[in-house]
């Protein structure tokens, strides 16, 4: 059953994680929104309801943002992370995120 509450937007950036149990994890961002994003880990493993901080660049002209987070789904080959809060500039740094030129 979907539970997610807004869209998702499929994107393909890097982020780095800090799990402080295994320290910094470089992912890619498969798809965000206000609530939560999808990082491809690899191998890395992180469980379920762990808490993390995600440092990620929106583009070359977005701003940088640290985004703390709980791990709320783990697969194979990442994990879903909702979001505790988000800065002011999220919206702007989405927007620049999902910006064709950008890419």
């Amino acid at each position: 059953m979907e539970q997610r509450s807004s869209l998702r937007v499929a994107v393909n950036a890097d982020v780095v994680v800090n799990y402080r149990s295994v320290g910094y994890i470089r992912g890619r961002i498969r798809d965000i929104s206000p609530q939560g994003m999808y990082v491809e880990t690899g191998r890395i493993r992180m469980p379920r309801n762990a808490t993390v901080e995600a440092y990620l660049k929106a583009g070359s002209r977005g701003p940088r943002l640290v985004l703390n987070a709980k791990v709320v789904r783990v697969a194979d080959d990442g994990v879903g992370l909702c979001f505790e809060s988000t800065p002011d500039n999220f919206a702007s740094a989405l927007a620049a995120l999902h910006d064709p030129a950008e890419g």
